[in-house]
């Protein structure tokens, strides 16, 4: 009797912990992060480091980029070196440029994963679109950032 309930109950507790798992959930994360413009750093310096939003801001001559701080290799944080002037995974080595493109280390050659970038000037609003690019962030009045999704790079654009 007690074997058959406690595995009637084991049965019961499995069925309801599958069911709970394939319903949706609601994310409760911040997926949008607005950055003061006058925060940003001069074109071609120091990325700003934005942990809780887990990517660098890359000001480059080009624009802007969202650089997702996970190495595309295996996941682990990436580091800033200025040593370098370079992206660093301290995991396994490999590296990047300032504007994400892949230089060496393991794994499939691909820049670092990007996210999309929306600016609003006084000429209208300019954004990635779902594309890897650079925003020109030239005269912005404000810059959000849409964590939700992230894009892979073509490495061979710069």
């Amino acid at each position: 009797m007690t074997l058959g309930g406690s595995a009637a109950l084991l049965g019961i507790g499995s069925c309801g912990a599958t069911a709970w798992s394939l319903l949706p959930r609601a994310h409760y994360g911040v997926d949008l992060f607005s950055i003061e413009p006058n925060i940003l750093p001069q074109p071609d310096s120091i990325p700003l480091e934005v942990p809780n939003g887990n990517f660098f801001l890359s000001n480059t001559s080009a624009g802007l980029y969202a650089l997702c701080r996970n190495c595309p290799h295996l996941g682990a944080t990436m580091k800033w070196v200025d040593t370098n002037k370079r992206f660093e995974c301290p995991a396994h080595g490999r590296k990047h440029t300032f504007k994400g493109k892949y230089i060496e280390g393991p794994g499939p050659i691909s820049t670092m994963y990007q996210f999309n970038v929306e600016v609003k000037t006084p000429d209208g609003t300019h954004r990635t679109d779902d594309k890897p690019a650079p925003v020109n962030v030239q005269d912005a009045t404000s810059i959000v950032v849409d964590v939700r999704k992230k894009m892979a790079g073509d490495n061979k654009a710069e």
